[in-house]
């Protein structure tokens, strides 16, 4: 990815359902840490990174209300996952995420739009210009999808 040693690479997920959890273990297992996550009960941050296994089994057993109740990370806003400063930032929640306003204040180096159309074709663009590299979702969910499959087998 870029260049990227992705066992000194960080990544948030905004989104930390079915398809942003899926996300989280696949980039835990590659070797970065998870050090910002949401859902749409809340959002917390621990720069030492997260455990996924430990919030998977928090969020079978708590639902989505549980990143509330999780006692390893500092409550932050919904708009500081997308500008925390990690190196992957993994929109899962939502589209239209990224725009004009917030755009300009993403850190990440990448971007990988696990949302379906996370951002519109001009934020993109900006983002490009700045140095972003952007996954679009249609190949984002295509090498997920490509991952899981290939280690269920």
């Amino acid at each position: 990815m870029q260049g990227i040693d992705l066992h000194n690479a960080t990544f948030a997920v905004q989104g930390f359902g079915k398809v942003g959890s899926e996300y989280a273990k696949l980039m835990s297992a590659a070797g970065a840490r998870l050090i910002v996550l949401s859902n749409r009960t809340g959002a917390i941050a621990n720069e030492n990174g997260f455990d996924v296994d430990d919030l998977l089994r928090k969020r079978q057993d708590g639902g989505d209300g549980f990143i509330t109740r999780y006692s390893d990370g500092e409550r932050i806003s919904h708009p500081q996952v997308l500008t925390a400063p990690v190196t992957v930032l993994l929109p899962a929640a939502r589209a239209w995420a990224i725009d004009e306003n917030t755009y300009r204040d993403i850190e990440a180096q990448v971007i990988i739009c696990a949302a379906n159309v996370a951002m519109d074709d001009d934020v993109e663009w900006r983002l490009f210009e700045k140095g972003t590299v952007v996954v679009t979702d249609f190949v984002a969910i295509a090498e997920a999808s490509s991952a899981l499959f290939s280690s269920a087998t």
